[in-house]
């Protein structure tokens, strides 16, 4: 596995946190965890953003408030009812009207812990709840990028396409799974992975499978590896980066697997993966 030249660490510290969120009407209170347990600081599986002062007076508040725009699958969020769209006012009574004192005051407990968020929107109405949680440990970089994306609509971004030299939009095609590969020149495992792509390409183009090679060098480095390895499937730079940062690449190879749909149904962070990749592949195909 192959590290990128820039590191979004800091940035996932800032959008990533994990919890166990239920409100106390629906749940019974979650359980308070032995003091020799809280050796990490508590996290929110939830991505979010401050809800303007304009916006945040029709929920009678005069200063903003923050709303979750995405829930991570499979976290602790995920399980106990914390949804996209829900807009939290305080945190154990605490005023939270940023995004840094949001974190701040999550930040300040330790996994296991519990908080009380205040609710005052869910699901488009408004309320005016408690919400108990319990905090949870920050999972490993890889697991947390896999959970950020599965079940995501599929970001577009443009890149040139190295046959036609033309821009093209990436937007996922209706009926076609795509396998999206972030990659580079440099990289021995991306160009390990490189055979099983072309065979992938070959046993499955005509069932409705299209591979996307991305990666951020020009032309001239890509040309020799194209013909090394007489890739017969898509490739394209996107000297930008903007495709690198939307999907959170953090290390090479990374490819995501998309549906029919758009949907991100499955994330490879690094070589090998080969027979998994081509199970998931197979089942998108039959659905």
């Amino acid at each position: 596995m192959c590290f990128m030249k820039y590191n979004l660490g800091a940035y996932m510290f800032w959008l990533f946190s994990f919890l166990i969120g239920f409100s106390s009407a629906a749940h019974a209170d979650p359980p308070v965890m032995m003091q020799e347990q809280r050796i990490q600081k508590g996290w929110l599986g939830v991505r979010f953003q401050e809800r303007d002062a304009f916006s945040s007076k029709n929920l009678g508040f005069d200063a903003p408030l923050i709303e979750v725009d995405l829930v991570v699958q499979d976290s602790p969020a995920s399980h106990y009812g914390v949804e996209a769209g829900d807009v939290y006012s305080h945190i154990d009574g605490v005023r939270v009207d940023t995004k840094e004192k949001f974190i701040a005051q999550i930040q300040s407990k330790n996994a296991g812990d519990v908080a009380t968020l205040h609710r005052v929107l869910h699901k488009g109405s408004k309320v005016d709840e408690d919400v108990r949680v319990m905090l949870g440990a920050r999972p490993a970089e890889r697991e947390l990028q896999r959970n950020m994306f599965l079940g995501q609509p599929a970001k577009s971004f443009t890149y040139v396409d190295f046959d036609t030299r033309e821009e093209i939009n990436f937007t996922p095609e209706p009926g076609s799974v795509v396998l999206l590969d972030f990659w580079a020149t440099w990289c021995g495992p991306c160009l390990m992975m490189m055979p099983h792509f072309r065979q992938l390409h070959e046993k499955y183009a005509e069932k409705g499978l299209k591979i996307i090679g991305i990666t951020d060098e020009p032309e001239a480095k890509i040309r020799p590896i194209a013909r090394r390895f007489k890739i017969p499937y898509g490739l394209g730079s996107n000297r930008s980066y903007d495709a690198f940062r939307m999907y959170s690449v953090q290390a090479l190879p990374t490819a995501y697997l998309i549906d029919d749909k758009g949907i991100i149904q499955d994330v490879f962070i690094g070589g090998g993966h080969i027979q998994k990749l081509e199970n998931r592949i197979v089942e998108l195909l039959d659905k």
